[in-house]
């Protein structure tokens, strides 16, 4: 984002130097500028009600705490059973409003912006690629320099000042001779874009634009300090086996909803990544049997509605399987389009086993911040700050060959709060499932068969009322497997 803030301050008794000007606030993909003919604006956020919010990070700060965690490297157990693993942590907004249509998707974008900053700090961790700069100066210019400049924005200041003249009296022959009133509209139009431009300039170069130039006086720069600083992170790499351990989603009232992350990375997780990715079902890592996954799945919808991503749990067969939580919103209230939303909830599932599997992830965060403060013969320290942050994060998995993926739960609800109707599917791979699908495969291979498909429809019909109130939820914890 980037801001300006600027800050004058009289250095003798003879009153305030006043200014006036436009902030605009910028980031990478999200603009935030003032509304024009909008009757009511995105979101009204009190300072009071962004002070006593409840934040996401106050909920994953506890929760590491109680787990005896820390963000980066962990330990726990001792001796032969001592294992260490990796904690990365994330946050993501929901940047859709309660009471939209989509904020639903709103919500699972919350959750892979989430997962993103969590896979940002591993990579970064790993290895990466950090410059910084820093640079101050002062100076004290000459009066006969300094006459020149002031001489200089005066003859600017003036040739503006014509040129402003000269527009409205085009502006005013346009409209006098035009034959349509499409074309005074048109020429009122650029009148207006022109002066505004004009204006500007006026005001960059130290000059009020509702006032003649030449009875105005700019003021000599006595003295100078500027201040800059910048600083650079890039940082790129192959993950595979991190996992959503822990799930925390905040609504508050009057504030944007926040969904945070808690992932872990293991050797274990890593073995069981590159066995999904190869094929090669012998790295996948075995422990005491557990129950099926099936079983080990929660039925609170609550506990669902918040809970997103992969897990690894071991299975009956004392393997470590994935089991992946997809959901999304239906877009209309027709049967077909609540269909719709399960077969959604399992792409997104799939897409969480496929990213467990191993993607490429590029960062890349920049700062950037300057300040001049300059001392003027008029008394006055002019103070001009300006600071910068981008950070853009980039995850690729290619193409591969996954058999084995099976829905092994379905569920629906509607969120308690705003009322949308809520599709989910839980999905799992086991290695069983994987060498039996791919028997499957090879018994068929040749042979040409059909197998009847089932359509199912939900009676339950999507609601938004809008309601108001915070809504604070967590979801199912990961296994202790990992």
């Amino acid at each position: 984002m980037t801001g300006e803030k600027r800050t004058n301050r009289r250095l003798c008794s003879r009153g305030y130097l006043r200014r006036s000007g436009v902030a605009m606030i910028i980031g990478v993909g999200i603009s935030v500028a003032p509304s024009h003919g909008q009757s009511t604006p995105a979101y009204e956020i009190t300072e009071a009600a962004t002070v006593q919010a409840l934040r996401v990070t106050d909920l994953i700060n506890d929760y590491l705490n109680s787990k005896g965690w820390s963000e980066g490297e962990n330990a726990m157990g001792s001796g032969s059973s001592r294992k260490t693993f990796f904690v990365a942590v994330g946050v993501g907004t929901i940047a859709a409003r309660r009471d939209s249509g989509g904020y639903v998707s709103s919500r699972y974008n919350a959750f892979q912006k989430a997962f993103l900053a969590a896979q940002k700090d591993m990579v970064q961790f790993l290895e990466a690629d950090v410059s910084a700069a820093v640079a101050s100066s002062y100076s004290e210019p000459s009066a006969a320099r300094e006459q020149e400049r002031l001489d200089t924005l005066m003859r600017e200041g003036m040739t503006l000042e014509a040129a402003k003249a000269q527009v409205g009296a085009l502006s005013a022959d346009i409209e006098e001779y035009a034959q349509f009133q499409s074309g005074a509209t048109a020429a009122t139009q650029a009148e207006k874009l022109l002066r505004f431009e004009i204006d500007n300039a006026l005001r960059e170069r130290g000059f009020d634009p509702n006032q003649p130039v030449d009875q105005q006086q700019l003021a000599s720069i006595l003295t100078q300090e500027q201040f800059q600083s910048a600083v650079r992170i890039v940082a790129n790499s192959r993950v595979a086996g991190l996992q959503a351990f822990k799930i925390f989603e905040v609504l508050p009232e009057g504030n944007q909803g926040q969904i945070g992350v808690v992932a872990i990375f293991s050797d274990r997780l890593h073995n069981l990544a590159n066995a999904l990715f190869t094929g090669n079902y012998d790295l996948v890592p075995e422990g005491a049997p557990r129950k099926p996954l099936k079983e080990q799945i929660p039925l609170d919808e609550k506990a669902l509605l918040s809970t997103f991503g992969v897990t690894a749990k071991v299975d009956e067969n004392g393997q470590l399987a994935l089991v992946a939580y997809g959901q999304a919103g239906a877009k209309t209230e027709s049967s077909r389009s609540l269909s719709a939303a399960e077969e959604k909830a399992r792409v997104a599932a799939i897409a969480q086993i496929r990213f467990f599997a191993g993607a490429m992830v590029k960062t890349l965060e920049e700062t950037a911040s300057s300040e001049t403060m300059m001392e003027l013969s008029s008394g006055i320290v002019d103070v001009v700050t300006d600071e910068s942050y981008e950070e853009k994060i980039e995850v690729f998995a290619g193409p591969m060959k996954i058999s084995g993926l099976k829905t092994i739960h379905r569920w629906n609800t509607k969120h308690p709060l705003t009322g949308h109707f809520i599709a989910g599917q839980v999905v799992a791979w086991q290695p069983s499932s994987a060498q039996l699908a791919k028997e499957m495969k090879q018994q068929l291979n040749g042979a040409s068969s059909s197998s009847p498909t089932n359509e199912t429809a939900q009676s339950s019909q999507p609601a938004v009322d809008g309601k108001a109130g915070s809504f604070t939820s967590q979801g199912a914890e990961g296994s202790d497997d990992f």
